[in-house]
């Protein structure tokens, strides 16, 4: 009986998995667009290569643009200096600063700085469209693209676990550390591609010490251990993306969601 947590802090060293003795010669591939999000296997294996995925970039923006950055701000007293206010400064007036001789308390709007953790899911089950993971993955990268305009640091965070025979792995992958430049291009291959869960990500699966059977186990899906793991402080997370979102629609409002909640957070923190 296994409990395991694996922590990748690249998606090279995610992608160098290979499968382990116990679940060699296994064909965990099948099916065209509606699996991998392409025509085929092996252009899905080509797009991983290749590190790029053009058309699902003009998909995401096409689909999930319009959304506008908020501007994060935290609001605190600070002293102005005037020729009129709350308190006079004496020492000013002797010297002849008259202008600036009053003192006066005040709000003031200043940009905020925060740091944000937005996890998304690995995977997919069998029985689900490949448009499912491009929906998940694409709303949290919109979502990142828009905090990251209004002044915010995401770390972005895949999660996954798999169970099977009593025997269970908890897996995290960052795809973006909190202070590395987003490249959106680059992102979405591993994020939104169908074609690179089902691939690298099912060889990942796959290269657990324990079997995981022909349907590689059954999923976690939004599992909060690999998080929880990484003693991220909770009220910085963002998830869930699982559960909430399936299309269009629902990656959608699930942006607008967090947006409205996060520019509640500020507002009370003010």
């Amino acid at each position: 009986m296994t409990d395991l947590f694996r922590h990748f802090t690249s998606v090279a060293e995610y992608a160098a998995l290979r499968a382990s003795a116990v679940n060699q010669g296994k064909d965990y591939s099948s099916g065209g667009h509606r699996w991998f999000g392409c025509a085929s296997r092996d252009e899905a294996l080509a797009i991983c290569r290749a590190g790029v995925w053009p058309e699902g970039v003009a998909r995401m923006e096409r689909e999930l643009g319009g959304f506008e950055s908020p501007i994060a701000t935290s609001v605190r007293r600070t002293q102005t200096w005037s020729d009129q206010g709350d308190a006079l400064d004496i020492h000013r007036v002797n010297s002849g600063q008259l202008d600036v001789a009053w003192r006066r308390t005040q709000r003031r709007s200043r940009r905020a700085s925060q740091n944000l953790v937005i996890a998304f899911p690995l995977m997919i089950a069998a029985h689900d469209d490949a448009d499912k993971l491009f929906w998940c993955g694409a709303a949290a990268l919109k979502l990142t693209d828009v905090l990251t305009q209004a002044g915010y640091n995401v770390t972005l965070i895949g999660t996954h676990g798999t169970t099977w025979g009593g025997h269970t792995s908890h897996d995290s992958l960052v795809v973006k550390a909190a202070e590395a430049p987003l490249d959106v291009e680059a992102l979405i291959v591993a994020m939104a591609f169908p074609g690179f869960t089902r691939t690298v990500g099912f060889t990942a699966i796959a290269s657990n010490s324990f079997r995981v059977s022909s349907g590689l186990g059954s999923p976690l899906y939004d599992d909060p251990a690999p998080l929880a793991a990484l003693n991220l402080p909770t009220g910085n997370v963002i998830s869930g993306l699982f559960n909430a979102v399936r299309n269009r629609e629902s990656a959608r409002t699930w942006i607008a969601a967090q947006l409205a909640k996060l520019d509640q957070t500020q507002q009370l923190a003010a």
